[in-house]
């Protein structure tokens, strides 16, 4: 994919503070042709949601700095993204 494709591609925020599933999850997209931003936390997942305006959100509810409960509070009050 050219980094022209790649630009229009879907654009996926994936917040997970597992490493592993992290990477498989990361790979999963982009094998699929998404456009992927990754966190490791909460915290670090609303700075790139707020930022980076994605067009889908992954992420787990259990994550240190700010729970994915949290996370999703803030994401409502600012978008309708899928999450």
């Amino acid at each position: 994919m050219t980094s022209e494709e790649r630009q229009h591609s879907p654009h996926v925020l994936i917040i997970e503070d597992e490493p592993d599933l992290l990477e498989v999850l990361e790979l999963a997209f982009e094998s699929a042709g998404y456009r992927v931003t990754t966190a490791s936390n909460g915290v670090g997942g609303w700075q790139h949601f707020d930022r980076e305006h994605p067009d889908l959100v992954v992420m787990d509810l259990n994550m240190p700095e700010m729970s994915g409960f949290r996370l999703l509070e803030l994401v409502r009050s600012e978008s309708e993204v899928p999450v």
